[in-house]
């Protein structure tokens, strides 16, 4: 099987969903995960990264983006849906988003744009 940083075309989907507290993006990415059999999808939630393992603020450079793309990394290639849910501020996260996106099968994108 391949190692975490292959790149081959059996790597599994990223599906990357952005958007401002509250938008409902944490429900839908929770929704999508539970429709998956047990094995074959990945959630990996900006905040319980952040926020509940690490009890790190969110920072430029700050240790859950690199821990948010090993966990991904690790996952792409036992061909698994990966989702990365959060606000994912782009200026701090893009970076290593589209480094996710390299290695992905696939990669799917959503913003939330709303405003309230």
């Amino acid at each position: 099987m391949p190692g975490p940083l292959s790149h081959s075309p059996r790597n599994g989907t990223l599906l990357v969903l952005r958007g401002n507290s509250g938008s409902g993006k944490s429900t839908v990415a929770r929704a999508l995960h539970q429709r998956y059999d047990h094995g074959r999808s990945t959630l990996i939630a900006q905040d319980n990264i952040r926020r509940t393992i690490l009890r790190e603020p969110d920072t430029p450079g700050a240790f859950n983006i690199e821990l948010i793309e090993l966990i991904a990394t690790t996952c792409l290639p036992r061909r698994q849906l990966v989702i990365v849910e959060g606000i994912l501020d782009a200026d701090r996260y893009g970076s290593m988003l589209e480094t996710l996106a390299t290695r992905a099968r696939r990669a799917l994108f959503y913003a939330w744009d709303l405003t309230f």
